[in-house]
């Protein structure tokens, strides 16, 4: 079995049935009332809070991670490349351009939401995958499935257990 395997098991989750939501979102900000996430939906989204509580990106990961009991807080950003991230760790975080988006990557998958756009999928770790962190700026659609988005260079921070 491999490493990955007995790190899953031993947290008793695996691929096949991590399944999140987007009422996980719901559940992580009721059960974290200082967050600043709850500041961001009462002051800044409180016209649209199912929308924003549903596909903020943030707000997902964190509650995946939440689910999976994992703290983000000890998690540190390590100039890596995503081949060597998913190498050192099956769990982990992705920061794109400090915050305009971020995702988590478990067990060969990753996991996102995109405001205003989708709820959390989940979608197989793939050599199109890896090679689109390699090139965010023109490869973002395959990433997010969202095309159309301009703003600087995207760059990835990787975020690992230290």
């Amino acid at each position: 079995m491999s490493a990955r395997a007995v790190d899953a098991r031993v947290r008793g989750i695996s691929s096949d049935m991590f399944a999140p939501h987007a009422g996980w979102n719901a559940e992580f900000l009721a059960a974290h009332p200082d967050s600043y996430l709850n500041t961001c939906l009462k002051v800044m989204h409180s016209h649209d809070p199912d929308v924003f509580v549903s596909t903020c990106c943030e707000i997902t990961a964190e509650a995946i991670m939440w689910k999976l009991g994992i703290d983000t807080a000890p998690l540190e950003a390590q100039d890596v490349s995503f081949r060597e991230a998913e190498a050192r760790a099956s769990t982990f975080l992705v920061n794109i351009s400090g915050g305009d988006h971020v995702l988590v990557v478990h067990d060969g998958h990753v996991y996102q939401s995109y405001y205003k756009k989708y709820t959390v999928r989940a979608t197989p770790v793939t050599d199109e995958i890896r090679a689109a962190f390699d090139d965010l700026e023109n490869r973002w659609a395959a990433l997010t499935g969202v095309r159309g988005v301009r703003w600087p260079p995207p760059e990835p921070a990787f975020f690992l257990p230290r």
